[in-house]
C-alpha cells in the first residue's frame, strides 16, 4: 500500500531514475556541478564572441593569442552540442527528465536549430579562410575583397549565442543566497550590459565609416575627416567607443556624422538612448536606494535595542549577549531566506509543498542513516522538524527533564554533559546486572563532557520510546540546530505505511540495543555505543519475516509494540 505522498511524487521519480543501460551514465543532470562549470566556461566564451565578433570591422592583426582563442572557442561550440545531447532538463512540471530519447527530442525543438546554423557559420568561415579563423589583414580571405566582407557579416550570426546568457545568469542568481548580492548582482548586470551596448554601437560606427570610406559613397566620413585611417588599432576604437558613451549620457566631442549613413544611424542611436539609458539609469538608483534603506533599516533597529535596554536598565553583561545574539540571527536571517517571507510560495501544490519542505532539511536529516532511507520513499515527517537558533550560553535541555525532541547541530558547538549519579536510585534490576561490584563501589558519580558539532545528533532514544533527558546540553557558541518533535514525527510516520513499517523494527532493534548499554553508559548519546548501520541492517533483517527482538516474536508487516525490553526501559525512566 503507498501513501498519498509517495503516489503523487511516483512520475518525477520515475522520470528521473528511468534512464536505464549504460547510456544513464553519460547522462548528466541539469543541476550537478559538472554541468554548472560547463555553462559557466561558456559564459567567458560567450564573452570573447562578444567582444571579438564586432571587431571585425577593425584591421585587427593575426596573432597566435586571437587564433589559439579562436580555435578553442570553435572546440568549445562543437563540443557544446554534443553536451546538450546527455544533458538532462526540467519540465514544465518541474520534474527533471534524464530519459535519453526524451532529452535529445527536447534539444533538437528547443536550441538544436540555432546551434547547427552557428556552428555551421563558423566551419564556414575556417574552410573560406583556408583552415584561418581570425582573417585579419594579412589573411587569404582579404584578397576576396567583398566576399570578406560577407564574412564578416555572417560572422554577426554568432552573437546569437548571447541568448544562451540569460539560462546561465539564471543559474548563477539561484546560488546567491544573500539579498545584497543579488542586489549587487543585478547592478553588475546593468553595468556589463551597458559596456556591451556601447562596445556594439562603436564598432557599429566604426564599420559605418570604413564601409562609406571603400565604397566611395556620399563624399566625406567620420575616419577621414578626423584623420583616423592611418591611426594605431587601439586609438581607432577608443575613438568609437567615446563618441559612442557620449550618444548615451550628456557630453559631446569632436567627432559628427558627415554623410547621410552616419547622420541616420546618429538619430537611431539617439533615440534608443533616450529611452533605455534613463530606463537603466533608474534601476540602477533603485538597488542602490535599496542597499541604503537594508542598511538604515538595520542600524535603527539595533539602535531601538540598546536604547531599549538602557532604558529598561539591563544589565551590561545581559545586553551585551542579547545584541550579540540578535547580531548574529539577523546575520543568518539576511543569508538565508525564510519560507514565510517568500509569498508565492503558498501557491504550491500539497504534495510539491511537502517535497519542498522535506528537501529543505533533508542535507541535516540524511546525516543519520534511517531518515536517509525513509527519504527515499517520499517526504516523510517534515512537519515535524524545524530549526532554532541558540545563543551562546543557553541551555537547550537539562537532565531529569522529559525529553520531547531529538536534535541535530547544524552550526556552532555545543557541549553535552551527562551525569549518571540521577539514575542509581531507579536503575531496573536487569540493566543493574549488567555492572561489577567494583564499577558500583568505585566512584559516587560519572560525570563525562561531550561536544558537539556539524553533523552530530543527540536524544535519539526519544522518537522511539518514552525518555527523559540524562544530562545538560548547553551551547558554546552562536549554534543553530534542527529539533525533530517526538509527538509529531510518530503521527507523520502513521500516514506512509511503507516508512512507518520500517520505522517499527527499527525503533524494536534500537530499543533492545538500548537497554543492553550498561548504566554508567547510558545517556542521550547512547547510540554510540552501537553503529546506527547495524541497527538499520538488523532491522531490515527483521521487516523480511519472522523476527525475534526482545523476546517478542512479531509477524511481518504487523502492528505492534516494541518489545518487553523498551516498556521496562520506558518504566524505568518514568518511575
Amino acid at each position: 500500500m503507498k501513501s498519498v505522498v509517495a503516489k503523487d511524487l511516483e512520475p518525477v521519480m520515475q522520470q528521473i531514475h528511468a534512464s536505464e543501460g549504460w547510456f544513464r551514465h553519460l547522462m548528466l543532470h541539469p543541476g550537478s556541478t559538472k554541468r554548472f562549470a560547463w555553462d559557466f566556461a561558456g559564459i567567458f566564451i560567450i564573452f570573447f564572441d562578444m567582444v571579438m565578433i564586432p571587431m571585425t570591422v577593425f584591421d585587427i592583426p593575426d596573432t597566435v593569442v586571437i587564433e589559439a582563442l579562436s580555435w578553442a572557442t570553435l572546440l568549445f561550440w562543437t563540443a557544446d552540442m554534443g553536451v546538450m545531447f546527455i544533458s538532462g532538463y526540467i519540465n514544465q512540471k518541474g520534474a527533471v527528465v534524464m530519459i535519453p530519447r526524451r532529452v535529445v527530442l527536447s534539444y533538437l525543438r528547443s536550441w538544436f536549430a540555432l546551434d547547427f546554423i552557428v556552428l555551421l557559420t563558423d566551419w564556414t568561415i575556417v574552410i573560406m579562410g583556408g583552415g584561418k579563423l581570425t582573417g585579419g589583414g594579412s589573411g587569404k580571405v582579404t584578397t576576396i575583397g567583398k566576399t570578406f566582407r560577407m564574412v564578416r557579416f555572417i560572422r554577426t550570426v554568432k552573437l546569437l549565442r548571447l541568448f544562451k546568457l540569460t539560462r546561465v545568469v539564471r543559474e548563477i542568481e539561484s546560488h546567491i543566497n544573500s539579498e545584497s548580492l543579488s542586489i549587487y548582482f543585478k547592478v553588475i548586470k546593468i553595468i556589463i550590459f551597458l559596456v556591451a551596448l556601447n562596445h556594439v554601437v562603436a564598432c557599429i560606427w566604426f564599420g559605418i565609416g570604413s564601409f562609406v570610406r571603400d565604397e566611395h559613397l556620399d563624399g566625406n566620413n567620420w575616419i577621414q575627416a578626423n584623420n583616423l585611417g592611418e591611426r594605431e588599432l587601439g586609438y581607432q576604437y577608443t575613438t568609437s567607443m567615446h563618441w559612442s558613451l557620449t550618444q548615451f549620457t550628456p557630453a559631446s566631442m569632436e567627432v559628427r556624422p558627415y554623410n547621410v549613413y552616419e547622420r541616420l544611424f546618429s538619430i537611431v542611436v539617439l533615440l534608443f538612448a533616450m529611452v533605455s539609458f534613463s530606463s537603466f539609469v533608474s534601476i540602477l538608483t533603485s538597488s542602490i536606494t535599496q542597499l541604503q534603506n537594508m542598511g538604515n533599516d538595520e542600524s535603527k533597529q539595533f539602535w531601538l535595542l540598546r536604547r531599549y535596554l538602557v532604558d529598561s536598565r539591563i544589565s551590561k553583561q545581559l545586553g551585551s549577549r542579547i545584541q550579540r545574539y540578535l547580531e548574529y540571527v539577523y546575520a543568518q536571517n539576511r543569508q538565508v531566506v525564510q519560507e514565510k517571507d517568500v509569498c508565492i510560495l503558498s501557491m504550491l501544490s500539497g504534495p510539491l509543498r511537502q517535497e519542498l519542505r522535506y528537501a529543505a532539511f533533508a542535507p541535516t536529516l540524511s546525516l543519520h542513516s534511517f531518515f536517509s532511507h525513509i527519504g527515499d520513499q517520499g517526504p516523510v515527517c517534515h512537519q515535524a522538524v524545524s530549526i532554532n537558533s541558540i545563543a551562546r550560553g543557553d541551555t537547550v535541555f537539562s537532565a531529569m527533564e522529559p525529553a520531547e525532541h531529538m536534535y541535530f547541530v547544524i552550526a556552532g558547538e555545543l557541549q553535552y554533559n551527562s551525569d549518571a549519579v540521577c539514575l542509581e536510585d531507579e536503575l531496573p534490576i536487569h540493566l543493574g546486572k549488567q555492572l561489577s561490584m567494583a564499577e558500583n563501589d568505585s566512584d559516587d558519580s560519572v560525570y563525562d563532557a561531550d561536544m558537539l558539532k556539524h553533523g552530530d545528533w543527540i536524544a535519539e532514544a526519544v522518537l522511539w520510546t518514552k525518555w527523559v533527558y540524562l544530562g545538560d546540553l548547553i551551547s558554546l557558541s552562536m549554534a543553530k540546530v534542527t529539533a525533530v518533535d517526538a509527538a509529531v514525527f510518530g503521527k507523520e510516520m502513521e500516514k506512509c505505511p511503507p516508512a512507518y513499517i520500517h520505522a517499527r523494527h527499527y525503533a524494536k532493534v534500537f530499543c533492545t540495543k538500548l537497554s543492553e548499554v550498561p548504566r554508567l553508559a547510558l545517556t542521550d548519546r547512547a547510540h554510540r555505543h552501537f553503529k546506527v548501520e547495524q541497527v538499520m541492517e538488523d532491522a531490515r533483517i527483521s521487516s523480511t519475516g519472522l523476527a525475534s527482538v526482545g523476546g517478542v516474536s512479531l509477524k511481518r508487516g504487523s502492528i505492534a509494540h516494541i518489545g518487553v525490553r523498551a516498556r521496562k526501559l520506558s518504566a524505568w525512566l518514568y518511575s
